[in-house]
């Protein structure tokens, strides 16, 4: 997870999740990138609608198969 500080440096931190319950409020993001991730879950159905809470109102999701 990446966010700017007032000094427009990027701070970064990681943050380990089940993709079925991730750990975020919804609407965190801007946008969530993801390389053959979906592949690799079980309900692929949910994950995405665990990805689009989590994404802002307008925000984007690339995912890469």
């Amino acid at each position: 997870m990446l966010w700017g500080g007032s000094n427009g440096l990027l701070h970064r931190r990681w943050v380990e999740g089940d993709a079925l319950d991730l750990p975020f409020m919804d609407g965190w993001f801007d946008a969530i990138t993801m390389g053959y991730g979906l592949r690799n879950v079980v309900d692929k159905h949910k994950a995405m609608q665990e990805i689009f809470r989590v994404l802002k109102t307008g925000g984007f999701c690339i995912s890469i198969h």
